[in-house]
């Protein structure tokens, strides 16, 4: 009976993109009930799609892929969308930022935050942004210099002080 009850809402959402309900349902019972994650997440991006201004279908879509299906990269970038729509909640922010550097994209975490600070006039969601960006810039400069290591000696680093002893990294970034 779910795969006639995802045609149904399928259909419903075909006859009417902007029906905000088939995608409340789908979320809350193709996801749950029927462990149709995939489904529920074609139902959410068509939502996202037609429903531009709407933050919440792009949310349920990236806690899906995090909590479901654990995919940071593609939860990240639609908290990412999420975040950039109107009266989306700052924390989705944060959270997209997280995700993406959990998903090994520290560089696009830090491209993210820094592109949506210059939007923000919030002067405590402005410093909460810029202790994160510190903290994933920090991160970054290891990364790299860990990359580089690799590369010059064919392993990773036993630890932090080796990437300074080799001159590739000044000193240990402080922790914000």
């Amino acid at each position: 009976q779910w795969k006639w009850f995802y045609s149904v809402l399928e259909a419903s959402t075909d006859l009417d993109p902007l029906f905000l309900d088939p995608y409340y349902i789908a979320q809350a019972y193709l996801t749950w009930d029927a462990n149709m994650v995939q489904e529920a997440n074609t139902l959410l991006e068509k939502g996202t799609f037609y429903r531009s201004w709407d933050w919440l279908l792009p949310f349920f879509a990236g806690f899906n892929h995090f909590f479901f299906l654990q995919d940071n990269y593609t939860a990240a970038q639609h908290l990412m969308e999420s975040s950039r729509r109107p009266n989306a909640s700052s924390i989705i922010a944060s959270l997209a930022a997280r995700l993406a550097y959990k998903a090994h994209n520290t560089e696009n975490a830090i491209f993210f935050l820094e592109e949506l600070l210059k939007k923000t006039e919030d002067p405590k969601i402005q410093a909460a942004f810029e202790k994160r960006l510190k903290t994933l810039r920090a991160i970054r400069t290891i990364e790299q210099a860990v990359a580089l290591y690799e590369e010059r000696f064919g392993a990773k680093p036993h630890n932090l002080q080796q990437l300074i002893d080799k001159n590739l990294l000044k000193s240990i970034p402080e922790d914000p």
